[in-house]
């Protein structure tokens, strides 16, 4: 049980059965003392293990609800309120980066050049899910009334719990980078 505490139960059945196998051999007359006390260890990594494999399932399912909100966003027909909704989904530093000037000329520009957004589907031929240096990427392709566009979704690496956005591009185009290159702090050579 406890080498099958990856599974998340078996672990603390593992740790309980130990116990008792190592109360039950403390006579010395039964054998497997040994095997009960190594199995506390193994029930306590395996139970961490469990704890890793939910937690990162837990943050892999908030990320993956992104498209479907970017769709709300991206199929509102108001600028402002695109914005608005938008700046629900990304940072704190991110809101701090770009301007509300600079997010409305983006999505402007955006909707005159692709149009009406129809659809998003997840793109695993550019990598779909992507760990990058600056945090956790999910590209997506989407469907516009004027063509297709490569969305990529950049994760706040210091905050993956919350699934908040550190940067969006559409066709390799981010309001971040224009907000950035406008207050003077783009960082790029």
């Amino acid at each position: 049980l406890s080498l099958l505490g990856w599974i998340g139960i078996t672990a603390i059945l593992g740790l309980i059965f130990s116990i008792v196998g190592i109360l039950a051999t403390s006579d010395g007359k039964r054998r497997g003392r040994g095997l009960a006390i190594a199995a506390i260890p193994i029930s306590i990594v395996m139970g961490a293990v469990a704890v890793f494999i939910v937690f990162a399932f837990v943050i892999f399912l908030r990320m993956a609800e992104v498209p479907k909100k970017m769709e709300a966003v991206l199929g509102r027909s108001d600028v402002v309120a695109q914005a608005e909704a938008l700046r629900t989904l990304t940072s704190a530093e991110w809101n701090q980066a770009v301007s509300d000037e600079v997010l409305r000329t983006w999505l402007s520009d955006a909707r005159t050049k692709y149009g009406a957004l129809t659809a998003l589907k997840l793109d695993l031929a550019q990598g779909g899910f992507v760990n990058t240096p600056q945090g956790p990427q999910l590209v997506v392709n989407a469907k516009f009334v004027n063509g297709n566009a490569v969305l990529r979704f950049t994760f706040d690496a210091n905050d993956s719990w919350s699934a908040r956005l550190a940067d969006i591009t559409i066709d390799g185009v981010s309001p971040r980078k224009a907000g950035e290159q406008e207050s003077g702090t783009d960082k790029t050579p």
